[in-house]
């Protein structure tokens, strides 16, 4: 903040941001689109670099693959159902 306020940078004006998420969306068959396709490609390659996580790059945004989100960055990919179910309560001991 001081350097802007100083004049030594600046910041980017006029940013603009992609109509749709960068991730993925959940799907058990492989995008139609060929650009659905190659972000779900470059989505399983960047699981891939995390320890313990294992996916193979095969272009579909499915149930491993959005496992395999979930351990990164704490949630399902968008549209698995998994994502919208209620977890069942917890009874207590009596």
């Amino acid at each position: 903040r001081r350097l802007a306020e100083r004049g030594e940078i600046a910041f980017a004006t006029g940013v603009t941001f992609a109509a749709e998420p960068l991730v993925s969306r959940y799907a058990r068959t492989r995008p139609r689109h060929a650009d659905l396709a190659r972000r779900a490609e470059e989505l399983q390659a960047w699981l891939d670099t995390f320890p313990a996580v294992y996916v193979r790059v095969d272009g579909i945004p499915g149930p491993r693959t959005s496992a395999a989100y979930r351990t990164v960055p704490g949630a399902y990919l968008p549209g698995d159902p998994r994502a919208t179910a209620s977890p069942s309560p917890r009874r207590r001991p009596a």
